[in-house]
């Protein structure tokens, strides 16, 4: 088995996320629009005295907006990543058909497999590791906001070796949850470096980052997120080409 290319695929990925901007913004676009329209409403209904039901109804809207374009501009970056262009730009910004709800199927599966292993280790953990932060360190702040994203990483195992799955899914093949262990096995530890170290390192700073009502700052740091999310997509894009280029690049010379 051959290990996968760590520092590649980064790069990789971060010069696809700049050379196809355009594609990336045009995916995005509807959730960028409907998610500044609802940062914006819940930003200002804030200061409502007298918020009805109303405006309720209206944020459950764009709520369920923000979902369902979250799902389309995930599915295309993934398509960015993975097909030519022709069949890129055959793609529709605006769609919700059959890839797309086996997308969101797959991501609920994936989510709940990960739940039901993960939850019980946290239940017992998160004690022991809060207790020891306590009779630790002298700046319990700084320990916590370093030590319990570390707690994550079990997620992130599963969800990098299960999340295979995802790409697979936005260019149209059918595969499960078996065949997407069996694809990341023998480079457990590096898809999971790969596809787990940008939102942990990202989560450890963004807990140093002072709290502030600036709704500019917020914003920016919205923006930030989403290009993270793009170059995170690209990883596990990338890396998904690569096992199963690898794999069948394997299988070919096993049959010869």
């Amino acid at each position: 088995m051959q290990s996968l290319p760590l520092i590649e695929i980064f790069i990789t990925s971060i010069r696809l996320a700049a050379k196809k901007s355009k594609l990336f913004f045009k995916f995005g676009s509807p959730f960028v629009l409907i998610g500044l329209i609802l940062f914006l409403f819940i930003n200002a209904s804030i200061f409502e005295s007298d918020a009805n039901i109303f405006i309720d109804i209206a944020i459950f809207i764009l709520e369920i907006g923000i979902f369902a374009t979250a799902v389309m501009a995930i599915v295309g970056c993934h398509r960015v990543f993975l097909l030519n262009e022709t069949e890129v730009l055959e793609t529709k910004v605006l769609r919700l058909g059959g890839r797309e709800l086996r997308f969101i199927g797959w991501w609920i599966v994936i989510g709940l497999c990960v739940s039901i292993v993960v939850i019980p280790m946290l239940l017992l953990a998160v004690p022991l590791v809060l207790d020891f932060i306590d009779n630790t360190f002298s700046d319990k702040d700084v320990a916590g906001n370093i030590i319990v994203p570390l707690m994550g990483l079990p997620v992130y195992y599963l969800v990098a070796r299960w999340s295979l799955l995802l790409p697979a899914t936005a260019i149209d093949q059918r595969p499960n949850l078996g065949w997407a262990w069996s694809l990341s096995k023998g480079n457990s530890m590096r898809l999971t470096l790969l596809v787990g170290i940008v939102p942990l390192v990202s989560a450890i700073l963004m807990n140093f980052l002072s709290e502030t009502d600036s709704i500019i700052y917020k914003g920016l740091v919205e923006m930030v997120w989403l290009v993270v999310m793009v170059v995170e997509i690209g990883l596990l894009s990338l890396s998904y080409q690569w096992l199963v280029g690898t794999e069948r690049g394997e299988s070919e010379s096993r049959v010869s």
